[in-house]
């Protein structure tokens, strides 16, 4: 089975290593972190096809990835930051006519050709400058090759397809616009509970032409009896570079509006809920997703640092596109073994329907995933 072997050899490998997981603390000098991951998923297929028309049958693949992130931090409040990923085969991102992949994260074919720029495994790489404004504001602004979903839509319980929820569909709002890896600015403003984004970027369009991309978003942290909670409320626009409902010119804008929230419910629960609405003006596949679900920390099972979550997603097709709707249910447990590793495994049930094709398209997944994070100076 591809990948299979090599992600236990990095298992055992990671698990010999005396090295814990590390972060930049925010304070001067060099941080360099790797990060060693696998993924197995066996898909069971009802009613789906390959581009090819054949049945897709019954199978089972994985892939292997290893990450690399440096930081350098000449003094507390500049810092310098690159990232790169290799990743070795594509799990069952290229099994049938499903428009939002098992895992949402990049494989081979999204660490080659990164962005269309004919660049390789590179996906970051950035400067930032945190300065104080006042008693309580501060700004940062950062410059570079960057990637929107580090600073938009983000919520306390899905986005981090290695550790939550592994399926496209959860790993970030997919009715907005979020470009990854090319060229941009953000500038970020944070006071008291409030905090305001704004990102601009110049990314490619699926057909190759270059466009604008703007974003902007306001948040909002509160802390009751509760727990904390999180609100988010984001819109984002292109200039006119893309196609058109009508498919008839490149000349249409894509702009949406969404919203992100995750409350605490008490010391153990955590719920979120997610919003995206896309204008059609463009040849867009879904106008809007909504997905919801919850999260279960480990005190209640006395392991601390295990966590299980539940979710539901939906995505409503366009009017002219292919795709009527999307339906998605996810689940996962991760077993942290050690400070730097930890296991898990996740089952995922997904539904689309394509009336060209008749009978909707399914699939059930179970997955088993592994993640080590180490610095290495």
């Amino acid at each position: 089975v591809a990948g299979r072997p090599a992600i236990w050899g990095l298992v055992g490998l990671s698990l010999l290593s005396p090295q814990v997981a590390s972060t930049a603390d925010g304070g001067k000098g060099l941080n360099a972190t790797v990060a060693i991951r696998g993924l197995t998923q066996h898909g069971k297929y009802n009613n789906a096809l390959e581009d090819d028309g054949r049945h897709v049958d019954d199978t089972t693949q994985g892939a292997t990835i290893a990450d690399l992130a440096v930081t350098f931090s000449p003094t507390a409040r500049d810092r310098f930051y690159t990232q790169v990923r290799w990743a070795s085969a594509n799990s069952l991102n290229n099994r049938g006519d499903f428009f939002y992949t098992a895992y949402g994260g990049d494989l081979e074919d999204q660490v080659e050709n990164v962005a269309g720029r004919d660049r390789d495994y590179l996906r970051e790489a950035w400067y930032r400058r945190d300065t104080a404004i006042g008693a309580q504001g501060s700004l940062a602004i950062t410059a570079g090759l960057i990637d929107a979903t580090n600073y938009l839509a983000l919520n306390a319980y899905f986005g981090d397809e290695d550790r939550q929820f592994m399926n496209q569909l959860l790993s970030n709002n997919q009715s907005v616009q979020l470009p990854s890896y090319d060229v941009g600015g953000v500038a970020e403003y944070s006071t008291g509970q409030w905090t305001a984004t704004a990102v601009y970027m110049r990314p490619k369009t699926p057909f190759g032409k270059d466009y604008k991309y703007y974003a902007a978003q306001i948040g909002f942290r509160h802390e009751s009896d509760l727990g904390t909670g999180n609100i988010r409320v984001l819109s984002t626009l292109t200039n006119d570079r893309f196609r058109n409902a009508d498919n008839t010119d490149d000349d249409a804008r894509v702009q949406a509006i969404g919203c992100s929230i995750d409350q605490e419910i008490g010391p153990s629960l955590g719920l979120f809920l997610e919003l995206g609405i896309q204008d059609d003006e463009a040849a867009v596949t879904f106008d809007t997703t909504f997905m919801t679900g919850l999260n279960l920390d480990g005190d209640l099972w006395s392991r601390q640092d295990d966590e299980i979550g539940v979710a539901y997603a939906y995505a409503s097709g366009a009017d002219n596109s292919r795709w009527d709707d999307v339906n998605m249910l996810e689940s996962y447990y991760r077993l942290q073994l050690t400070d730097a590793t930890d296991i898990g495994m996740t089952l995922q049930y997904q539904r689309e329907s394509i009336p060209t094709v008749g009978d909707d398209q399914e699939r059930f997944i179970i997955a088993l995933r592994f993640n080590s994070v180490f610095s290495i100076f």
